[in-house]
């Protein structure tokens, strides 16, 4: 089926919902924007980069010339700018009725850290989250009217532990995928802490799972390995745009809290979108990481 045709099908309008996407000036979030856009949503598009956002923005109106579009900075590798980031959305966005958060890093070239101290997967893609979610949560808990938190999972989390090791989340290289699989751990455990304790029917926290795509993530891995992992990802996975769609479902479709959708391919690794049970098990194996990540953020401030 055409991209085309399941929005036509499968996809209600969006008009008169904004919602704010992180990460949106590339990949994943950037076809979702624009798929939002085409539903007639006004879309938030959120990165650090004000001209890469810019650029985006521009891309997306000159096949949908009458999006509603507007951008907000976001580095969610600063706890300063995440901050920020929430502020920005409670003054300009109050009614907003989902946040997207996908933004995140794979394989940095070097070992990097944060604005803050951790290692720079790990801090970006758990911490980052962890801490956007304890300074919007209060505002939002109580909420009058529907609002979807949908966080970007990933099938690597399946197939990754973490053995209750608080070094591995001070430590672990960026330039290793170790940290990259701990970190998404991190994210689909933040998921299910949260819609698990949500006892608001008018809050809703998703996971999307949008398999494996063919994105520029693997633009800073080394020169002799990109060519295979091109033709791997180019043979067996999915564009960008068709492993969005789990997210643009999850955004606009009826859907409880704590549900995840995946794709419907063999192992999940490409495919349309499809619901799974909610607070899938893998979810549930490793909460001690929420507290250990707690505790490291504290030490890390005192």
């Amino acid at each position: 089926m055409k991209i085309t045709d399941y929005l036509n099908k499968y996809i209600s309008s969006l008009e008169n919902k904004t919602i704010i996407i992180t990460g949106a000036n590339s990949g994943i979030g950037f076809e979702v924007a624009k798929m939002a856009a085409f539903k007639k949503g006004h879309v938030v598009l959120a990165g650090r980069n004000k001209q890469k956002i810019l650029d985006a923005m521009e891309d997306i109106k000159k096949d949908i010339p009458d999006a509603k579009l507007d951008y907000l900075i976001f580095d969610q590798a600063s706890f300063a700018s995440i901050e920020n980031f929430v502020d920005s959305i409670l003054k300009d966005y109050p009614n907003f009725d989902s946040l997207f958060l996908n933004a995140g890093i794979l394989k940095p070239k070097q070992e990097t850290f944060t604005e803050d101290g951790f290692p720079l997967v790990v801090g970006t893609n758990f911490y980052g989250v962890y801490h956007l979610l304890n300074k919007l949560y209060p505002h939002i808990k109580d909420t009058e009217t529907e609002k979807r938190i949908l966080i970007e999972g990933s099938l690597i989390a399946r197939w990754s532990t973490y053995k209750s090791n608080k070094y591995d989340l001070i430590r672990a290289s960026s330039t290793q995928f170790k940290s990259y699989n701990i970190s998404k751990i991190g994210v689909e455990n933040l998921f299910y802490h949260y819609a698990v304790n949500n006892q608001n029917p008018n809050l809703k926290f998703l996971l999307s799972e949008p398999g494996i795509c063919k994105t520029d993530i693997i633009k800073n891995f080394p020169e002799w390995i990109k060519a295979p992992a091109n033709w791997v990802l180019r043979v067996f996975t999915h564009s960008p745009q068709k492993g969005g769609l789990t997210s643009l479902h999850l955004l606009s479709e009826k859907h409880h809290n704590g549900d995840i959708m995946i794709p419907r391919g063999l192992f999940s690794i490409n495919g349309l979108p499809r619901t799974k049970s909610k607070f899938s098990h893998r979810t549930k194996k490793h909460q001690q990481i929420i507290a250990d990540g707690e505790l490291i953020i504290k030490s890390k401030k005192e």
